[in-house]
C-alpha cells in the first residue's frame, strides 16, 4: 500500500486510518524508525519499563529459591520439604 503524507510543523506525520487499522496501532503506541537508503521505515514497537523488567526479576529469583529442594526419594519427602517452607 503505498500513499503520499504531509510533513508539519516539527516533522509530525500522520499515518492514514487504513494504515493504523491494519497494523492495529492507536494515539500513545511506540513505532520504532529506520533509515534505509533513502526510505524511512516505520515499524510498531513495544516499550518495556525497567520497572516492570526489575520486578519480574526479583519475583523470578524469589520463586527459584523458594524451589531448590530434591532430588526426593519418595512423595512423602517431597511433601514434607513443601510443609516447611
Amino acid at each position: 500500500m503505498d500513499t503520499t503524507i504531509r510533513l508539519q510543523k516539527r516533522g509530525i506525520v500522520t499515518i492514514p486510518k487504513k494504515i493504523r487499522n491494519l497494523w492495529k496501532i492507536k494515539e500513545g503506541d511506540f513505532l520504532n524508525a529506520k533509515i534505509r537508503g533513502n526510505e524511512i521505515i516505520l515499524c510498531p514497537s513495544i516499550i518495556i519499563e525497567k520497572e516492570i523488567i526489575n520486578s519480574s526479576k526479583k519475583a523470578l529469583k524469589e520463586l527459584q529459591a523458594r524451589m531448590v529442594g530434591g532430588p526426593f526419594s519418595s512423595m512423602d519427602e517431597f511433601e514434607k520439604f513443601l510443609a516447611k517452607k
